[in-house]
């Protein structure tokens, strides 16, 4: 896999882009990288943003809850069970409310929990209020159970039992994560970093920043689902023929397409007749299948132009784009962006970008994550991150965003840019296939039987 498929950002930076620039900011950029990056850009943008969602997940988090109660020695000392105290001064009325919150808040952060929140029964919740279901039971045990303060976590284990069905797991994880969310609000629960995390035996202890900056991810770990659904493949970018890309292909040499059918003809030399027979049919197939997308998806320009660009035009885009214009300089000198399907709104969406990354230096890092980290702290903050499966965090986001364009070719209309002479070699080609493939007949056939007939 290969990282920062995501216009040269590492999934960290993937996160901070959605929180800086708004969902409907984050969008656009997506579907422009969906329309012109090649499929391997966006599928290993996808595997490091679920690879960095999982490694969220196994940071172990502390639940707290501003319901949670606290009681004094006095008030554990007093409390007996549901309808006697001994021998206390302050607010019986107060106390009992107390110890109902108490343990509401328990249960609530008991079904929250990993071995018992896939059997919840996510119907007994269906049609009502989940906290006043919660007090329902918690106001039934404790009219009928005598407990002490300290053995409220295993009163509310119990409890908890009530909306937990063993035989049936919950296999709608949409709405069980919905479920979980509704908990965690009307309990207001949060989760948080410790100071020292442990994960696949290392041990880690984090400074009060670096704790910070590791719970910001863990905050926004819900926006990882939503970015991964903006990026899809489609088009001719994903279209695979003879093994390979479309898009691949075109990248080769005319010729190189009789290498690719004399591989796929080797497949069929058999004793057996059928064999041969169903992979002539096959190649043909895909050969139709290559004529089509190679008629819809081209666009000449002349052999003179620069794909389109003249002299005056190139340095234009250059003097628009901010920061380093040299990136895009090398782009155009590699014939990688050009008038003619480049329009100038995805133009203004990548300096829109650039110009985001561009301010993605330690002072906006602290001031996103809240923190006042120096280059060395940030240094060390990144080590710790490594350290916990959470990486990609940098302080190098515009060079590798250069490194991205300077490497990619920019093709919004999902044309391919190929000179008229280019289009010559390729029908040439073509045809010298198509020409071979009738000339294969059947042992035994009539002369003007052709092969796909069988």
């Amino acid at each position: 896999m290969r990282l920062a498929g995501f216009y040269g950002l590492t999934a960290p930076f993937v996160i901070l882009l959605y929180q800086e620039a708004g969902a409907k900011k984050l969008a656009d950029f997506c579907e422009k990288l969906n329309n012109y990056s090649d499929k391997d850009n966006i599928e290993f943008a996808k595997c490091e943003l679920m690879y960095f969602k999982k490694a969220i997940d196994r940071i172990p988090l502390l639940r707290k809850s501003e319901m949670d109660e606290y009681f004094t020695d006095a008030e554990e000392i007093a409390y007996c069970n549901c309808s006697k105290l001994s021998g206390y001064k302050g607010d019986a009325g107060v106390l009992m409310g107390k110890v109902k919150r108490g343990i509401m808040v328990r249960v609530a952060e008991e079904l929250l929990d990993s071995s018992l929140n896939n059997f919840i029964a996510v119907e007994r919740f269906s049609n009502v209020k989940i906290r006043n279901c919660i007090a329902d039971a918690v106001t039934d045990f404790i009219g009928r159970e005598s407990f002490s303060i300290g053995t409220i976590p295993s009163v509310a284990k119990k409890i908890s039992r009530k909306f937990i069905n063993r035989r049936k797991m919950c296999k709608d994880t949409a709405e069980l994560e919905r479920l979980n969310k509704k908990i965690m609000s009307e309990f207001r629960i949060t989760l948080e970093c410790s100071d020292t995390v442990v994960v696949n035996g290392n041990t880690v202890v984090l400074t009060d920043d670096e704790r910070k900056v590791l719970q910001y991810f863990v905050c926004h770990k819900c926006d990882i689902d939503t970015i991964i659904k903006l990026l899809n493949t489609s088009g001719a970018n994903s279209v695979e023929i003879f093994g390979s890309r479309f898009t691949d292909l075109m990248q080769r040499k005319p010729t190189y397409l009789f290498s690719v059918v004399a591989r796929e003809l080797n497949l069929g030399d058999s004793m057996k007749a059928q064999f041969l027979i169903k992979s002539h049919n096959d190649i043909l197939e895909q050969l139709l299948e290559f004529k089509r997308l190679f008629n819809e998806n081209m666009a000449l320009v002349s052999e003179s132009c620069v794909f389109g660009l003249q002299p005056d035009e190139a340095l234009e885009i250059v003097d628009k784009f901010p920061g380093d214009a040299s990136d895009i300089r090398a782009l155009i000198n590699r014939n990688a962006i050009c008038t003619e399907n480049l329009d100038e709104q995805t133009l203004q969406a990548v300096m829109e970008l650039g110009n985001i990354i561009s301010g993605m230096d330690v002072e906006k890092l602290n001031r996103c994550f809240s923190v006042s980290l120096t280059v060395a702290g940030w240094e060390d903050c990144i080590d710790k991150m490594n350290s916990l499966g959470i990486y990609g965090l940098n302080l190098y986001s515009r060079h590798l965003f250069n490194k991205f364009l300077a490497n990619s070719t920019l093709n919004l209309l999902d044309k391919i840019i190929i000179t008229e002479r280019l289009k010559t070699e390729f029908e040439h080609v073509i045809s010298e296939i198509e020409a071979l493939l009738n000339t294969l007949k059947p042992i035994g056939g009539r002369v003007d039987e052709k092969l796909t007939h069988l």
